[in-house]
């Protein structure tokens, strides 16, 4: 009989409570670093799930359930976001030209003009984390950000891989025009910018 791997064990095994608390704690503070609890991300007047959902659109555009995939997220609830960033003149929703079941989320020139003021403006949030670093604690926190992306895209794969299985049908249904126009109250806050995490998403700790 072959003996079950160390990893297969240790995955099957339940975390300890000291695991449960310690992830919850880095959770808090990544959110709170990054701004992701602020109604303002980067000062921008809309808050961190708006402005990743259009720093994912990119410039050619995508797929909206690919979007909803990419970001695991509710059909309803992305369905809000492509709404406010529709009603902001940010972006278009249409349907594709080859298959009327598929929609497609493009940037405007507007909504170009505000990804690229994003970007300009995680670089520098990011920037000004490291730069309060010594050299070594750089190397550091960079090889240590590396691993827990790994790490965490080991487990969503994991995890998850029926979980957000969405028909076309499903998504045709979900068009933003019938979706009630909740966005965030914007504010006028200056509160200094946040990095924005652009290859995995920051989610919040309750």
């Amino acid at each position: 009989m072959v003996s079950p791997r160390p990893d297969a064990e240790l995955a099957s095994a339940k975390p300890d409570t000291g695991m449960v608390s310690q992830v919850r704690r880095f959770n808090r503070t990544v959110t709170r670093r990054i701004g992701a609890l602020n109604d303002a991300f980067l000062a921008r007047d809309r808050p961190l799930g708006q402005a990743r959902l259009l720093w994912e659109i990119g410039p050619d555009g995508s797929d909206v359930r690919a979007l909803r995939a990419r970001l695991d997220l509710d059909s309803g609830y992305l369905s809000r976001l492509l709404r406010c960033l529709a009603g902001d003149g940010l972006i278009t929703v249409t349907p594709s030209e080859t298959d009327g079941r598929v929609r497609i989320a493009e940037l405007t020139s507007a909504g170009r003009a505000e990804r690229a003021e994003l970007d300009r403006l995680s670089d520098g949030a990011a920037g000004a984390i490291l730069g309060s670093l010594t050299g070594r604690q750089r190397d550091r926190l960079i090889t240590a950000m590396a691993e827990v992306e790994r790490l965490l895209t080991a487990s969503a794969n994991s995890s998850s891989a029926s979980s957000n299985a969405l028909s076309d049908s499903d998504m045709a249904s979900a068009d933003i025009s019938a979706a009630p126009a909740t966005c965030a109250t914007k504010t006028t806050s200056t509160l200094p910018g946040r990095p924005e995490i652009k290859n995995a998403d920051a989610s919040s700790a309750r």
